[in-house]
């Protein structure tokens, strides 16, 4: 559940209450998956060092895009909230650099969407993930 207060930037401040396993979860069911996936990324490169790597950076890069979408989506998105926004942070007001903003989501696992996103800059960022605990 997304959760709301105060905030000193004078906007509200989100509190992720993003999914997580509970220790029985990581213990039965994410324990077993990845002993599972290891054994195959093994088993699929036959030995083979590289080949190995290269699977694994594949699968890690695929299950990133299924969470996150592609670069390519979410760089049109931040320029789509770039106008949305007449190119100032949503939460300070102040003019958005040209690079180096930042798309923040209010719930994590709503993923990255219009609704869900919201246009920042760096340092709005940085206190922003402090508050919720991640810096």
């Amino acid at each position: 559940m997304l959760q709301l207060s105060n905030s000193p930037l004078g906007g509200a401040k989100y509190t992720l209450a993003n999914r997580r396993l509970t220790e029985e979860e990581i213990k039965k069911l994410f324990t077993p998956l990845i002993s599972e996936v290891r054994k195959r990324l093994t088993a699929l490169s036959r030995g083979k060092k590289d080949l190995r790597w290269a699977l694994q950076r594949k699968l890690f890069k695929e299950l990133i895009y299924d969470e996150r979408g592609k670069p390519m989506y979410r760089r049109k998105l931040k320029e789509q909230k770039r106008l949305e926004q007449n190119n100032k942070c949503a939460v300070c007001g102040s003019k958005l650099p040209p690079k180096y903003s930042v798309l923040d989501r209010f719930k994590a696992m709503k993923g990255y969407t219009i609704k869900n996103t919201r246009l920042i800059c760096q340092s709005c960022d940085t206190t922003i993930q402090q508050q919720r605990g991640y810096k």
